[in-house]
């Protein structure tokens, strides 16, 4: 959408196979591997050529080769094509949720940089499912995102105790 410019905004267009989209003021645009603000900002620059001070905004509403990974301490371990955006917890979810075995408090997700690095976060799940912590904490997934959901071991020691007829004091 171009603010105020209804002639040159168009409310869905989709991606070739190529990852081009076509518009009729800037010709063939190649969007692959961009990010919304990264296009946002290439598209106010290739309409500024034409539009005085535009204002440009992108939203994607729906992807489908956008994958993601949750592995770990889930009921079912997967992997998740996203065809809308995701957060965490809507990934875990999509997975069958957590087992009872699972460390909510310390939930990693590996992204890789723009650098190709890989970078690890550490997210406390059950801070923010408990209201202790802001939206900042269910963080939106990129494509390529894994989530790895790892074990508490006193959870798991409990639960071998427990499948062993041993009781707890």
């Amino acid at each position: 959408r171009v603010l105020g410019q209804p002639d040159y905004s168009f409310p869905k267009l989709k991606v070739s196979p190529v990852g081009r989209v076509y518009h009729p003021l800037v010709g063939d645009i190649e969007v692959v591997g961009m990010t919304v603000p990264q296009l946002e900002k290439k598209l106010t620059t290739d309409f500024s050529e034409y539009v005085i001070d535009p204002k440009v905004s992108v939203a994607l509403e729906e992807a489908q080769s956008a994958k993601i990974g949750v592995l770990g301490e889930v009921k079912s371990p997967t992997i998740l094509v996203m065809s809308r955006p995701l957060t965490i917890i809507e990934a875990i979810n999509s997975s069958g949720g957590f087992l009872e075995t699972a460390n909510r408090s310390e939930v990693v997700l590996m992204r890789q940089s723009g650098d190709g690095r890989l970078e690890k976060r550490v997210v406390n799940v059950k801070n923010y499912i408990e209201g202790k912590v802001g939206p900042e904490e269910n963080i939106t997934l990129r494509a390529g995102d894994t989530i790895v959901v790892n074990g508490n071991m006193r959870k798991k020691m409990a639960a071998v105790a427990n499948s062993l007829g041993f009781v707890r004091f």
